[in-house]
């Protein structure tokens, strides 16, 4: 029920003015869509149109309602009561500092500004973003000269709240318990190397691989990527790494088919679409939905064509946070860690 009062006071407003002998403020009352309030809200030279109780109620209403409606799956949205709300309070604060404090030909600033400004803190604290609002709210009122106001509103409106805490986006990711990584690590793991969080029982294939074995590990794990080494008998670096697959490589290549009797290397390559492995990473596919015969599963696939042969990859000595970057830099691709360093060649830039 909360839920449908909400969004119908997102939709309408009251329709007629209780208020008012003024045409300007009949006029205001009249309108009655959010983007009209917002309108009514920043508009100048309306100086003691809205009556404090008047704002008083509108405000503790949007914010009560959007309190609970929080994270429930109804259209209510978050920017729009956020400006209105925050216009309210700004617009409250700007009558009482006109009124009680200095009028406004002693200041020059009208209600219109106090508005815009509460409406900044209250995004700013709300949602931690800055200069993506900074241009939003300038274009909203095409006046170039709130600039630097609104940097400075939302510069302090953004520090006050992460005394307190996440945004309000960060949270709704926590509730939702969805794997998200910040753009820093957690300061607990600054003493921490690569070693510590590493997998320990990695899950490779080899450069030609049993589909059998292929369809058991993706079927076990959730790894997005595999390391892949040589075993070629005549390879003077068997089991050595030649390279990393992705999930959405194998699960293409294994659409596809193009498999061997013998597993031995083949010249033989079946011409992978990028396009197909980006829409296996967008939508994926379950192992389940690949069905195979018994007679294909003891078959083999030459993955050497597909690997990535030169894979972003750190010591294990590499300082967590250091790794963490990378990773998080790199769209969260498989990250090898190696044992040992290898010989330098060539150091870049020349």
């Amino acid at each position: 029920m909360l839920c449908i009062v909400f969004f119908c006071l997102m939709i309408r407003r009251p329709p007629r003015s209780t208020l008012s002998s003024s045409s300007a403020a009949s006029d205001v009352y009249k309108r009655q869509t959010q983007d009209d309030a917002i309108r009514n809200f920043f508009s100048t030279k309306t100086q003691s149109i809205f009556p404090s109780s008047t704002l008083i109620i509108f405000g503790l209403t949007y914010f009560v309602l959007a309190v609970l409606t929080y994270g429930v799956v109804f259209p209510s949205g978050l920017f729009i009561p956020c400006i209105l709300i925050g216009a309210s309070y700004g617009r409250l604060t700007g009558t009482f500092v006109l009124d009680r404090i200095h009028t406004q030909s002693e200041t020059g600033i009208d209600e219109a500004t106090y508005a815009l400004l509460g409406a900044a803190s209250c995004l700013g604290g709300a949602m931690r973003m800055t200069v993506s609002l900074v241009v939003i709210l300038v274009e909203l009122t095409n006046n170039v000269s709130y600039l630097p106001l609104l940097m400075m509103v939302l510069l302090v409106a953004k520090g006050v709240g992460d005394l307190f805490g996440k945004g309000i986006y960060d949270r709704h990711v926590d509730l939702k318990g969805m794997p998200f990584l910040g753009e820093q690590p957690v300061h607990s793991t600054r003493h921490l190397r690569a070693h510590d969080v590493m997998s320990k029982q990695v899950c490779q294939f080899a450069a030609v691989e049993k589909i059998g074995t292929i369809l058991a590990t993706l079927h076990n794990t959730l790894h997005n990527g595999f390391p892949v080494y040589a075993n070629s008998p005549d390879d003077p670096q068997a089991g050595a790494l030649i390279g990393t697959v992705l999930r959405a490589q194998l699960l293409v290549l294994l659409q596809g088919r193009n498999f061997q009797c013998t597993p031995t290397p083949d010249d033989a390559r079946y011409e992978l679409d990028m396009s197909d492995v980006k829409a296996m990473e967008i939508s994926p596919k379950s192992v389940e939905d690949i069905e195979l015969t018994s007679e294909e599963q003891r078959m083999y696939l030459d993955l050497t064509p597909y690997v990535n042969s030169s894979p972003y990859a750190v010591p294990e000595s590499c300082s967590l946070s250091k790794a963490y970057d990378l990773f998080r830099s790199l769209g969260l691709l498989p990250l090898v860690v190696f044992l040992h360093f290898y010989n330098v060649t060539f150091l870049l830039p020349l």
